[in-house]
């Protein structure tokens, strides 16, 4: 029995020990949050079909009704478009949702609500719910996205024409600055309302290759022609003059201060009438952007603004060459080129066209890598203008001579490094993020020094009862 009793001792203590060697405040995977079965009810009407979750038609100041047997920890919308703002209310209270104007959009129900197993969504102006998810408490699914709202402030703005330029083109940018950190904010010139599935591409190309902060797209049409003055002529015709491009323009400009700016080839690439609008009024907007007498309007909102520098596609004056075949750490060794190629993945819509040929070759010769690609090159870039000096041959590196947001912060900061997150860190995602409803997440302890003392002392006091419980029963053998 004492033998019985010195082995229970000991297995005791070891469990203790091991208790005090894990790391207080330890993070416990959590499972994936599942979709929680859900009875809906539309304007009042039960919804009994198997396509409940799917295509529902919410007219003005309709309601949709949730309910389910199992608490809601989030809903993920995606809406056929941008719904105008709506509001959300359960059993212990109501939150505003729609306010960002996104058109896939989460709404973090344990965190906004609480508790809730039925939850009422309202829609004053209407809308189109395409797809409702509805999610129990865990790690959500790669397919949910939780976006953010633009950057406040943008190391490099890229304007982009269309949904999948910034995957063609202007390949390798967006992942090359994610994995430094850097703040990139995307501006496309036209919409792509007419197509349905092409806006849900765009954010699905956007979120495949890490991006997080919402894209500003742009109030033009998509129209086709294949010169600048032609594309002028049909936009007038649509009621959008050159001058409603530059001030546009503009707008972002002073908006997002960029430190760096991204523009189209001045002949289109493959003469396209739209890139060469948007980089014809890009290039007037540089220069209207740091006086306050052209165009007040956004001058009085945002400030005034004049780019350090600015990049041109194909632009022959200052060019550089960039490399977008290197293996990029935050995408587990995937190059710039391969992670914009998983954004195109995402334009279906686009895959007959020449542009997937052009991007990946043919099944007898395979294009693997950006330096393969000779025609419209996404490696060549000129330096257009420049507050800055000009860049050193070879180095080839856009933010060359100039000091990144979250650098200028840090510098300013007198804070210790430890509490210092700049903010454009804080947007740096990995190729796969990890996303956790926040109702699964622990909070820290608000006890402040005290939470700290106990921490340090914890795993002492278990290693002393260990010690202590082990002497009690080996006492006796001693005396023996």
């Amino acid at each position: 029995m004492r033998i019985l009793r010195f082995l229970s001792a000991l297995l005791m203590g070891a469990l203790l020990l091991t208790a005090a060697a894990l790391p207080i405040g330890a993070a416990v995977p959590m499972p994936e949050a599942r979709e929680l079965e859900a009875e809906l009810t539309l304007s009042g009407t039960p919804l009994i079909d198997k396509k409940k979750y799917t295509d529902l038609l919410i007219t003005a100041g309709g309601t949709l009704t949730v309910e389910t047997e199992t608490q809601i920890a989030g809903l993920y919308l995606i809406f056929d478009r941008v719904p105008k703002p709506w509001t959300c209310r359960g059993e212990y209270g109501e939150m505003a949702c729609g306010q960002n104007g996104f058109l896939h959009e989460y709404v973090d129900v344990a965190e906004g609500l609480g508790a809730a197993r039925s939850l009422t969504l309202t829609f004053p102006d209407g809308a189109t719910v395409k797809h409702i998810f509805i999610l129990s408490a865990g790690t959500l699914p790669d397919y949910v996205q939780v976006w953010e709202p633009p950057y406040a402030e943008a190391d490099l703005l890229l304007f982009s024409t269309h949904s999948d330029d910034e995957h063609l083109f202007f390949a390798g940018i967006l992942p090359t600055c994610i994995d430094r950190g850097l703040s990139a904010q995307v501006v496309y010139m036209v919409n792509h309302n007419d197509i349905p599935a092409r806006p849900h591409e765009q954010l699905d190309g956007l979120w495949a290759v890490g991006v997080r902060n919402y894209p500003v797209i742009g109030p033009f049409p998509d129209l086709y022609s294949t010169s600048l003055e032609t594309a002028r002529t049909i936009f007038a015709g649509r009621g959008y003059t050159e001058d409603h491009f530059i001030a546009y323009a503009v707008e972002q400009l002073r908006r997002f201060r960029p430190q760096v700016v991204i523009g189209h080839d001045v002949n289109g690439e493959y003469n396209h009438g739209a890139h060469m609008v948007n980089t014809a009024a890009l290039q007037k907007a540089l220069l209207a952007a740091p006086d306050a007498a052209a165009y007040p309007d956004s001058a009085e909102k945002w400030g005034t603004w004049d780019v350090p520098k600015t990049y041109l596609h194909l632009w022959k004056e200052g060019q550089v060459t960039m490399n977008w075949d290197v293996p990029l750490a935050a995408y587990d060794g995937l190059t710039a080129f391969q992670v914009s190629n998983l954004g195109y993945n995402q334009h279906t819509s686009q895959h007959w066209t020449w542009f997937t040929r052009w991007i990946r070759g043919t099944k007898d010769a395979p294009i693997t890598a950006a330096s393969q690609i000779k025609t419209y090159s996404p490696c060549l870039y000129g330096l257009y203008r420049s507050t800055v000096g000009a860049d050193t041959p070879g180095v080839n590196d856009f933010f060359e001579h100039i000091t990144p947001y979250a650098e200028q912060r840090a510098a300013e900061t007198t804070s210790p490094p430890e509490t210092t997150v700049p903010a454009a860190a804080t947007q740096r995602p990995p190729v796969l993020p990890e996303k956790t409803s926040p109702a699964t997440t622990a909070e820290p302890p608000a006890a402040g020094n005290a939470g700290s003392i106990f921490s340090l002392l914890l795993p002492a006091l278990l290693v002393l009862i260990a010690i202590t419980a082990v002497a009690a029963i080996l006492g006796p053998f001693r005396r023996r």
